[in-house]
């Protein structure tokens, strides 16, 4: 991961559940989550809790490092997902 504190979220793909669940727990609307002085551990609060299962509580009880390894896998599925769009629209 190139910035441990910056991640990125493409908006087109969650769901609309995905939206009220990040906006429930954040406390801000999806389009003001980018914004840089926004805080951001609930952001990744909600992305643990969404992308992975966790309960609210289980996800505040992560030490860092748990988090960042979690992050670590986020970005390669990520990765994983662009490079097979990418593959699926040049066959």
């Amino acid at each position: 991961m190139d910035n441990p504190e910056v991640f990125s979220i493409d908006i087109e793909s969650l769901t609309i559940d995905d939206i009220e669940t990040i906006e429930d727990i954040t406390g801000f609307a999806i389009d003001k989550l980018g914004d840089p002085d926004m805080p951001k551990g609930k952001m990744t609060l909600a992305r643990v809790v969404k992308q992975f299962g966790f309960t609210l509580t289980e996800a505040r009880q992560l030490r860092l490092y748990e988090l960042n390894a979690l992050i670590d896998v986020i970005d390669a599925e990520d990765k994983r997902a662009a490079r097979s769009e990418r593959n699926q629209r040049s066959t």
